[in-house]
């Protein structure tokens, strides 16, 4: 009997240093156990929120980082509280994942339901709602950089509640989540999708937007003034993809003539000269084509537009000319209409300065 329990206290000591020597290999193979992961998310978040902007990018450059944020869950999920560093915080891994990301979709949607959960509604603190605003914004500007307009769809709809809540009381916000909602619509219903780019797939419980749904939503955000250009314009791409380009150029006529914004600019000239192309206007095609490459000269498409409306114009000598000015064009060029269609995405980074500052 003795002898039994001698082997049995020897199995149990035996197993206990078997488990700590694992773990201690473990460690110094870099693969940490789950509470130490979470102890040194806890502590960039401290660094972070105490003003180390660098704090969250110094961190995901590391193994640790890399392997630790998989954990964001045990430290950002209810019922942790909201605070603006812990959702700057979540808006920093999501900038820095890179791509179509699992992670990144994980901290956006930490992130909506930390603000969700905030026990203040919108129109109490006018600087918590545009610290607010401004992380939806940026994680919608994300999302369309990822070119996924599902998960659009899907982020916006968990706002409705939050949003139709202050709209009752009559708070008033200035957003940009109309554009956006008609932006995710437009896109699902009519355009086409390369196969090399990343496509969400419909929700089985979702029904997807149509043309008309889409415009009606185009059309709602033209409703708000800050919005009214950018959803014409926008509104006008919608109908030339659709090819209809009689309409395009009815909703560009509506917005103003001249944007300050370069890129609503560009778009708004190119949308007009292949829609006065497509209705056999070349020599009108000719000056909007212009008007758009000198807001972006190193372009190929609108130099290419240009040379083949100067030939149907019968200004063969010029078309000549600038087609062989096209052929010299940097074939790797930013690809300014791309630029157009990723929306929001070109604010991200602006944003995020933004909620840095905000976020002591």
């Amino acid at each position: 009997m003795i002898g039994e329990v001698r082997r049995l206290t020897f199995l149990a000591v035996l197993m206990a240093t078997t488990t700590a020597s694992m773990s201690l290999i473990a460690q110094g193979r870099g693969q940490l156990v789950p509470s130490m992961y979470i102890t040194r998310i806890n502590e960039v978040l401290a660094d972070y929120a105490a003003g180390n902007d660098r704090a969250v990018d110094t961190w995901l450059r590391t193994r640790d980082g890399q392997q630790g944020v998989a954990f964001l869950e045990r430290v950002f999920a209810p019922p942790a509280a909201f605070s603006r560093p812990k959702a700057a915080f979540l808006l920093e891994v999501a900038v820095w994942m890179q791509g179509v990301n699992p992670r990144k979709i994980a901290a956006l949607n930490l992130g909506r339901r930390m603000f969700l959960g905030r026990p203040e509604p919108l129109g109490v603190n006018a600087d918590d709602d545009r610290f607010e605003i401004l992380w939806h914004q940026a994680a919608l500007g994300l999302l369309q950089d990822n070119d996924s307009p599902w998960q659009q769809q899907e982020y916006l709809d968990g706002l409705d509640m939050r949003l139709e809540d202050a709209a009752r009381r009559n708070v008033k916000l200035e957003t940009r989540f109309p554009l956006a909602r008609a932006i995710a619509a437009g896109n699902i219903c009519c355009r086409p999708v390369s196969r090399n780019v990343y496509v969400d797939e419909q929700p089985s419980t979702r029904p997807r937007p149509t043309f008309e749904s889409a415009v009606a939503l185009y059309t709602r955000a033209a409703a708000e003034p800050p919005l009214r250009d950018e959803a014409m314009i926008r509104g006008a791409a919608l109908q030339l993809l659709t090819e209809r380009p009689a309409p395009a150029l009815e909703w560009l006529d509506r917005a103003a003539g001249k944007q300050d914004d370069q890129l609503l600019h560009y778009a708004q000239s190119f949308i007009r000269a292949r829609a006065l192309d497509l209705l056999g206007r070349p020599d009108e095609a000719v000056n909007a084509y212009q008007a758009a490459r000198e807001d972006a000269p190193s372009a190929q498409i609108p130099a290419i537009g240009l040379a083949a409306a100067l030939l149907r114009a019968g200004r063969a000598d010029e078309g000549v000319r600038v087609a062989a000015q096209a052929r010299q064009l940097p074939a790797d060029a930013p690809d300014v209409w791309l630029q157009f269609q990723k929306a929001d995405s070109r604010f991200v980074k602006g944003w995020l300065e933004e909620i840095r500052r905000m976020r002591k």
